[in-house]
């Protein structure tokens, strides 16, 4: 037992004169070694939260696409997934507004708009937030914005229409109707406002 007991020294001995003797290198080694596991860790734990997120997210636009607009929202808006993606801000804006949440909705239609201009969509999306606030001249701006980047998008044409119409200027709308349906000759919802103008 005494014969164990003098090699378990001796060992523990030889390690200790190796670590003496190299002690910065292993030093080294064990930082690097722990910071390796540090990196690690960190990445295991902020993949885990970007899925979470991403989760989220794609739940938010489940939702979007079922018509639930006020869950859509929250998780949409829960996490930045989407902050820099024209689609998911759209997807944003369209929810406040059917959600009646105007203001909302142009902050995320402008936001759209910055990051790409020439978004028809945005601008008719806009124009039917204005128009549901009473605002003709930037109702009007916004679709005419709309018709001028896509000159063959017909609900374009039709919102502004009906909207002129709706405010009693039938000349402009039938002016409208008719630049609509040269673009878009056989677009049903074109017809079916030029039929309703006709009444």
């Amino acid at each position: 037992m005494h014969r164990a007991h003098n090699k378990k020294v001796l060992i523990a001995r030889a390690v200790y004169s190796t670590i003496k003797k190299h002690k910065i290198r292993v030093l080294v080694v064990v930082g690097v070694l722990f910071v390796g596991i540090c990196f690690i860790v960190i990445k295991k734990v902020t993949d885990k939260q970007n899925d979470a997120k991403q989760s989220e997210y794609q739940a938010g636009l489940e939702n979007f696409s079922k018509g639930n607009f006020k869950e859509a929202i929250d998780l949409m808006e829960k996490n930045n997934q989407g902050a820099n993606d024209p689609n998911a801000l759209f997807k944003l804006a369209v929810s406040y507004y059917n959600q009646k949440e105007y203001d909302k909705s142009i902050e995320y239609y402008k936001k759209v708009l910055e990051l790409d201009s020439s978004n028809s969509l945005a601008y008719n999306g806009l124009a039917n937030v204005y128009r549901d606030q009473n605002n003709k001249d930037k109702a009007v701006e916004n679709y005419k914005k709309s018709i001028e980047i896509n000159p063959t998008f017909a609900l374009a044409y039709s919102n502004l229409a009906i909207m002129l119409m709706d405010l009693g200027e039938n000349k402009e709308a039938g002016d409208i109707i008719e630049d609509g349906l040269k673009n878009v000759p056989n677009s049903p919802e074109l017809k079916n406002v030029e039929i309703f103008f006709k009444k």
